[in-house]
């Protein structure tokens, strides 16, 4: 441990404990959009409860994933427009219309 220390530059913080080293990895793969159940594997925790509790969300990780939500409402409030605008029933080789449901005769 102590060549971690070293290596880490924390020789001489007599509070570090190389445990949360561990913390710190899960809360930067978070930070990397990392998907928590990858984390999960990659720490090799048979829980995601125990991933949970090692992978910290900072308040940026809160503020972009509400700047992503807003870009995707918008695209796909747009993109369902369109798909609307769109839709038009398919003929099929019997007569009738493909797809889930069919237009009456």
């Amino acid at each position: 441990m102590g060549r971690a220390r070293e290596h880490l530059g924390l020789l001489d913080d007599e509070d570090f404990v190389f445990h949360a080293c561990r913390h710190t990895r899960a809360t930067r793969m978070v930070d990397a959009g990392i998907n928590i159940f990858v984390i999960k594997e990659w720490m090799g925790h048979k829980c995601i409860e125990t991933t949970l509790r090692y992978a910290h969300v900072r308040p940026q990780n809160l503020e972009e994933a509400l700047v992503k939500v807003g870009r995707y409402g918008l695209t796909a409030g747009q993109n369902s427009q369109k798909a609307a605008n769109n839709l038009s029933p398919t003929p099929s080789p019997t007569g009738g219309v493909e797809g889930k449901y069919c237009m009456a005769a």
